[in-house]
Order: structure tokens, then C-alpha cells, then sequence
């Protein structure tokens, strides 16, 4: 997978890191890329929905001393073992700190055939299932997303699509970007809805074309989708598609937390303690139109 690189000694015998190749990067947008990452170790296979843990030293890429992490959502499917797949947003200057991963990975040095420190098992229980639960009569799946929001999504579709679940199962994607370059998976999700009854795939862009803002200007001509911020076109879309709150359905949303607080319960569940105290108008939407709280999952991105 291209150039040669030789671990120190502190990573080869680490019981925690192991090596990962970077084998493809695709660049979605100008902050926005899809990594893929091939493991130098047996990796075990994760449940769709989980995380890796993905970490760079600050002047060498095996430096442990300066080491740091961030968890990074699996969009590969564990049938696609032992590559991973990774959506990964850059956030803007003002939120980087010198500890921040992302930015590190953006870097020159952070190149296809380079080497980057791994935790050795996937973690998280974003899962589309709780496997400490009956869950056999879901058979309904809404997914709303905001930009690389869209990544364990991705992960729950592929793994779907290739029978990982062992079940029928309905899912309608909403997915959103200020701009059609931002709806990453856009044609691949399009492709599986028409060959399967079983995908819905519903993008949404928030900028309406013609009167984009920079970066964006002229980005969503010729888009003839829906339109507006997906936390509000939900709430005209979900009636359309049938979606209604009863017990076969559970809802997933990640992405932007402006979106996350408006449709499910706030941060840190503070809106939901407020639902509890008597102050049912501070619900999310979610909750507004009936879903229980135990049939909204949600993950900040």
C-alpha cells in the first residue's frame, strides 16, 4: 500500500495501538473526505454504528508522546473487513485546538500509503439495534442526517444490504447538506433505492439554488430536490412517506447538534428533564409528533 514505514519500538509492543495503512482518500469537498484505512492487525469485526478510534502524533505519526485520539464512525460494513471506511468532516479554524485529530489527517504528511495509530477494537453502542432488548417487531427505520452525520448510517444500509441483519426491514434516509456536494453517499444511497423497495433515500440541501452563500455559490444549480434546513422539511416529508409513531418504528438522527437539540431532547438530555418537570413545549419535534423518548437515538457529530 505504497511507502514503507518502520514503527517505533513503543508502538510495535503497545497492547492498545496497532498500525493502519491509508489506502484511498477521496476529497468530497474542501473540507470534507472520505479515508480508507486497512489495519496491519486482525481487527475484529464491530457492529455496524461503532466508532474507531483514530490517532496521529503531532510531528511524527507514531509519536505516543503526542499522541492524540479522536473517535472517528465506521461506514464500511463489517462484511468490507479488514478495510474501514471513514466520512470525516473538518471543523472550522475557530474550533481546532493544537490537540484537535482532524486536522492532523488534513495534513501534508497524511497522504495515501502513509501510517496512522489505531485502537485495536471498534467501540459504541449507536447501534440499530439494542442488544439488550426485544426488538423483533421494529421493522422501520427513519435515519436523518446532517453531512459526514450520514457515516454510521452508512454502515447500518451496507450491512443491511448484504444480510447482516437477518430481517426485512424498511429504512427512509433523510440526509442534508448546505449543498449537493455535501451528500457524500448521494449515488450510492440513490443507486440502492431503486434496486431495493426496501431504501427510501430522501436528500435535502438547505441552500436554494441560485441564491447559495460562499463557499457555496452556483454549488446547488441544476438541484431539483428538496430543499431547506432537514430538522423543518421533516416535519412535511415524514407524513408523505408514512412515517408515524407507533411502535414498529425507531427513529436515528446525527449530525449537527443545532439539529439534534431542535428534533430530539437537547443537550444533554437537559430538554428531556424539562419534558419530565412539567414543560411539555420544550420537547423536540420528534416527541411533538409522538415517538416515545426509548424510539429516538441520536449522535452528536
Amino acid at each position: 500500500y505504497g511507502m514503507e514505514k518502520t514503527a517505533t519500538r513503543s508502538v510495535e509492543k503497545s497492547t492498545n495501538y496497532g498500525i493502519g495503512v491509508i489506502t484511498d482518500i477521496v476529497d468530497v469537498a474542501h473540507d470534507l473526505r472520505i479515508y480508507r484505512i486497512v489495519p496491519e492487525f486482525d481487527f475484529p469485526e464491530f457492529r455496524p454504528g461503532q466508532f474507531a478510534v483514530l490517532g496521529r502524533g503531532k510531528d511524527a505519526w507514531d509519536d505516543l508522546e503526542t499522541l492524540t485520539e479522536r473517535q472517528y464512525s465506521i461506514a464500511s460494513s463489517p462484511h468490507d473487513l479488514p478495510a474501514l471506511e471513514f466520512c470525516i468532516e473538518l471543523i472550522p479554524k475557530k474550533n481546532r485546538t493544537e490537540k484537535s485529530v482532524t486536522p492532523r489527517l488534513w495534513s501534508r504528511d497524511c497522504r495515501v500509503g502513509e501510517c496512522i495509530l489505531m485502537r485495536k477494537r471498534a467501540k459504541g453502542s449507536f447501534l440499530l439495534f439494542d442488544p439488550e432488548k426485544n426488538e423483533d417487531h421494529i421493522d422501520s427505520i427513519a435515519l436523518i442526517a446532517t453531512v459526514a452525520g450520514i457515516t454510521p448510517f452508512m454502515s447500518f444500509i451496507r450491512a443491511y444490504h448484504n444480510g447482516y441483519y437477518h430481517r426485512s426491514l424498511q429504512f427512509y434516509v433523510f440526509h442534508a447538506g448546505s449543498c449537493q456536494h455535501e451528500l457524500v453517499y448521494n449515488d450510492e444511497l440513490a443507486g440502492l433505492s431503486r434496486i431495493s423497495s426496501d431504501i427510501h433515500y430522501i436528500p435535502v440541501v438547505s441552500q436554494e439554488p441560485g441564491h447559495e452563500r460562499e463557499p457555496y455559490r452556483d454549488h446547488n444549480i441544476g438541484w431539483n430536490g428538496e430543499v431547506g434546513r432537514v430538522n423543518a422539511r421533516v416535519r412535511d416529508l415524514f407524513p408523505v412517506f408514512n412515517i408515524q409513531p407507533l411502535p414498529n418504528w425507531n427513529v436515528f438522527a446525527c449530525g449537527n447538534q443545532g439539529m439534534l437539540d431542535d428534533l430530539t431532547y437537547g443537550s444533554f438530555h437537559k430538554e428531556w428533564r424539562d419534558v419530565q418537570n412539567g414543560h411539555p413545549e420544550k420537547m423536540g419535534w420528534l416527541m411533538q409528533y409522538g415517538f416515545s423518548r426509548e424510539q429516538v437515538l441520536k449522535e452528536p457529530w
